[in-house]
């Protein structure tokens, strides 16, 4: 099943400062972080959520936004 698609992978605007939170609690290159992101998983949820994320939607598609 190919998990790297618009629909799974979500956006980062600043890639950099959401690997820093992610090094805090994972060992891994910025290249593992960003398969991380890419492919679904529990873990991957975890940690969007523990970001507060902002769900919206855009007619039937869900857009989620993190800030910090």
């Amino acid at each position: 099943m190919d998990n790297n698609n618009v629909v799974s992978a979500p956006q980062l605007a600043d890639v950099a400062k959401y690997y820093d939170i992610w090094r805090k609690s994972h060992t891994g290159s910025l290249r593992t972080f960003i398969d991380f992101m890419v492919t679904p998983s529990p873990e991957r949820d975890n940690f969007v959520n523990s970001l507060g994320p902002e769900t919206s939607f855009n007619g039937s598609v869900a857009v989620v936004t993190l800030h910090l």
